[in-house]
């Protein structure tokens, strides 16, 4: 995600890669004109999922002005007993998304840039008309998590330094942020034990937002009536991307279903369950070696991302403008 919080003022939010192995976000801000190390002030790893994170080391070298943000337990020493047991293996969903982190660490130490970790009611950055909250983790749900860390890590689990995905996540961020006098709630991976802990604690912030990254791909079991009633203006415009891997998807009917009877906007950046399509290997090994032989490469055109894009005006009361581009759709 990428928010302009006015005055060419930029907050990046997670990270993916484009076509061209390249941060969507530094491409974004590049074809508009703008050098990413100038006008990012801020950039905020929710969680350390491999499809949440690819490419933010790469984020955090180029942007070298902004102030980086992550949960305060990954700041702890757990963590980083988990770090280096995934960088000694290969091949898993963890150990990707942790090493991808733990290279962003190693850039920010190296440099001497400011860390801000995030925990329930705290004021991120301040910054002229927009203020940046992170309601979440609690500190009750960042030691579950790492008491959890330390039974893998020290095998009591029984397969001493296994690394496993560490369902459901808890210690995801969330973020409010506020813009004039508009508020965006950006959800992150957090489920509904994490959700309820944010509604049930005292909030310093309290506007209600009105537009929603719904989090963790509109899953069920990140679903809260309470949030679209509590936290999220009437109607409000809600964004999110799918996923899927090995034959599961999110969202869901039943999940898109959820999120309808809140609202009738609801975008997604691709069709829910359709997994990137992958070109067929059908040419004769004849034809590959004189390819080969004359120099010729055919690269195949790899899966075009979608972008929902909200614009408006910070504030007015009118509605959000919203744009997709590529795969994105409408859910109905």
């Amino acid at each position: 995600m990428l928010i302009h919080v006015g005055n060419h003022r930029w907050v990046v939010v997670d990270s993916c890669l484009d076509s061209d192995r390249q941060p969507v976000a530094l491409s974004y801000l590049r074809n508009l004109g703008f050098d990413p190390a100038n006008v990012v002030d801020l950039i905020v790893a929710t969680h350390w999922h491999d499809d949440h994170i690819r490419g933010i080391s790469d984020v955090v070298e180029v942007c070298e002005n902004a102030i980086f943000c992550c949960s305060n337990m990954l700041s702890r020493r757990e963590f980083q007993v988990l770090a280096g047991t995934a960088e000694s293996r290969t091949g898993t969903r963890m150990s990707s998304g942790v090493r991808e982190y733990a290279d962003a660490r190693t850039l920010l130490e190296g440099s001497g840039r400011t860390t801000r970790y995030a925990q329930a009611d705290k004021l991120i950055l301040r910054n002229g008309n927009f203020n940046v909250w992170s309601l979440s983790p609690t500190d009750r749900d960042s030691d579950l998590f790492l008491q959890r860390i330390t039974q893998m890590v020290e095998g009591t689990d029984g397969q001493r330094g296994r690394v496993t995905t560490l369902e459901p996540n808890d210690t995801s961020v969330v973020l409010l942020i506020e813009i004039g006098e508009t508020a965006v709630l950006l959800g992150g991976d957090l489920e509904r034990r994490g959700w309820l802990a944010i509604l049930e604690g005292d909030r310093q912030v309290t506007r209600k937002a009105s537009a929603f990254k719904v989090p963790h791909h509109g899953s069920e079991g990140a679903h809260e009536d309470r949030v679209w009633t509590e936290m999220l203006s009437d109607g409000p415009v809600a964004i999110l991307t799918p996923w899927w891997r090995g034959g599961r998807y999110l969202p869901t009917q039943d999940g898109v279903e959820q999120m309808l009877r809140f609202t009738d906007e609801v975008y997604i950046t691709a069709e829910p369950g359709q997994p990137p399509p992958r070109a067929s290997r059908s040419r004769d090994r004849i034809v590959d070696r004189e390819l080969r032989d004359n120099g010729i490469v055919i690269r195949s055109v790899e899966f075009t991302s979608g972008i929902v894009r909200l614009r408006k005006n910070k504030d007015s009361s009118e509605h959000w403008r919203v744009e997709r581009f590529g795969t994105a759709k409408q859910l109905a």
